[in-house]
């Protein structure tokens, strides 16, 4: 026996460490950090295991660190996390950052626009630029940078006038600042008037702005009968509707709501008795191609279920919201082979992902559990914590049906992933791949150094290498795997992506860092 060429022990590894249970991690490069952080980052909220200043205050080092070597990056994520991710406030936050950091300068101007997607992002941008720095222009001496500010201009050419009008709204920053602190260039008559009548109504061109209605600036809220006509054609929106006139039946019976305002607003519609609305929402639900443009993540028809479980008269919705989230995974890939999905039910995991929402992480993993399921050609889904429980689910029962019970195993309330792993190797069970769906804080109760890493090296020296696909839906500071291991796939967030992401891996492995790279604005 070889006395010096000994295989090293796992925390004898190069970036190996602890994580917040104690357990054997790995350190994530600093660009993976960022990665996994921005897409499970709703600003200012807490974790299980992290303030959100915390977490925010990491998020701004990262920031910095990663731009030194690969300032693009930073907007090409941003880019990323708005446009496939859906996020909307930390897009915004890494491109203010980077503005501010001179070799990301030079890119800024050209991914602002593929950042700020509605009109009222602009504003958002200036907002959180001054609760940084203070306030810019005539209202202060800090000045805003000239890279953010050509940027924001040309995002706002993007914008017509219902855009426009829909977000004029009050705030810290109007978009009369907008106009003032980013001088964006009006390319044709109609904008040129639109400019002007944001600077001074009083120079409204009717002519060339027709879908603005001045009539409802002037509404009071006795005057609900007048502004029926002006929510009829759009030019009240149902935010303006809802402030002015209450939450009251004859209000929501009105209004056309958006999808995702549909979706927000369900319990207020069906207390408020508002029988015309009600079956709006229905239809809107039911409607294959609405929710197919809605670009909603299946988690939020999911959350809308959840508020309404215990709302009496809401059976039929509940039973549309459990179609829609069907309609929303519908075109989602089918994965070849045998896949094992590992879905984590710890005490960790029971955390509400933000203060405003009434999912869990748990609840993400389950669902995306279920919908690993639906897709998968032949799969075995397990439940773990202390222990852990195979769950039989069959793949033509709903995914709502099937999130259910994956949750509801009893598994305990730690997170011994490897537990799984160490089962299938006793049972000689041979998989094409695995997903884990977790916040990665995985841990042995029994004190040992058994590690999830370790069984899957186990795994792999006995049936070989196979891709293993670990969802993070924590973004913490450690990884489950050390990072250049190539079989392993680190992604993060919560959307259904994650299947086209292990779909196009299988074609041609790429990691979710290099695709982000490979962006073109």
């Amino acid at each position: 026996m070889s006395k010096f060429n000994q295989p090293r022990k796992p925390h004898e590894l190069p970036g190996a460490t602890r994580n917040y249970e104690g357990g054997l991690a790995f350190e994530k490069s600093p660009m993976q950090e960022l990665y996994s952080l921005v897409c499970t980052a709703l600003m200012g909220e807490n974790k299980f295991y992290e303030s959100g200043v915390k977490e925010d205050e990491r998020l701004l080092h990262l920031i910095a660190q990663v731009a030194q070597d690969s300032p693009e990056f930073i907007l090409k994520l941003a880019a990323y996390a708005r446009n496939k991710m859906y996020l909307r406030s930390v897009p915004v936050v890494l491109l203010v950052e980077a503005s501010e950091i001179p070799e990301c300068k030079p890119f800024v101007r050209k991914w602002t626009p593929h950042i700020l997607r509605r009109a009222d992002e602009p504003q958002e941008a200036i907002a959180y630029w001054i609760s940084r720095k203070g306030d810019v222009g005539s209202r202060g001496k800090n000045p805003f940078p000239n890279s953010l500010k050509k940027g924001i201009a040309d995002a706002f050419l993007q914008f017509d006038e219902y855009q426009i009008d829909k977000y004029n709204r009050g705030g810290a920053v109007t978009m009369r600042d907008v106009l003032r602190i980013c001088h964006p260039k009006p390319q044709t008559a109609k904008q040129d008037a639109l400019f002007s009548y944001i600077i001074d109504p009083s120079t409204f061109n009717p002519e060339l702005l027709p879908k603005i209605n001045m009539k409802k600036k002037f509404l009071k809220s006795e005057d609900f009968n007048k502004a029926r006509q002006y929510i009829a054609d759009g030019s009240i929106t149902w935010e303006v509707a809802l402030s002015k006139f209450g939450n009251r039946a004859e209000v929501w019976n009105e209004l056309d709501l958006p999808i995702m305002a549909t979706l927000r607003n369900l319990r207020n519609i069906i207390e408020s008795g508002a029988e015309d609305a009600k079956q709006k929402a229905y239809d809107k639900l039911m409607n294959d191609e609405i929710i197919r443009r809605s670009k909603q993540l299946p988690f939020r028809f999911f959350s809308a279920y959840k508020s309404l479980a215990y709302t009496i008269g809401a059976d039929k919705m509940l039973s549309a919201l459990s179609y829609a989230l069907e309609v929303s995974t519908k075109n989602l890939p089918t994965l070849p082979g045998k896949t094992l999905i590992m879905c984590d039910n710890s005490g960790s995991m029971s955390h509400n992902i933000s203060g405003r929402s009434n999912v869990t992480c748990s609840d993400i993993a389950n669902i995306l559990g279920a919908m690993s399921n639906r897709f998968s050609e032949d799969a075995l889904v397990v439940s773990f914590a202390t222990s852990f429980s195979p769950v039989a689910l069959n793949p033509a029962d709903s995914i709502l049906s099937n999130m259910d019970k994956i949750a509801n195993v009893s598994v305990g309330y730690g997170t011994d992933a490897h537990k799984v792993i160490d089962w299938i190797i006793q049972r000689d069970l041979a998989f094409d791949r695995i997903i884990i769906l977790s916040d990665m804080q995985c841990y042995s109760l029994s004190f040992k150094d058994d590690s999830l890493f370790q069984s899957t090296r186990k795994y792999v020296s006995k049936y070989g290498a196979l891709p293993i696909y670990s969802v993070d839906l924590a973004g913490y500071c450690t990884a489950q795997f050390p990072e250049e291991l190539p079989s392993v796939f680190s992604i993060s967030g919560w959307s259904e992506r994650i299947f086209d992401y292990i779909a196009r891996t299988e074609e041609g492995p790429q990691t979710a860092i290099e695709e982000i790279k490979a962006m073109q604005a």
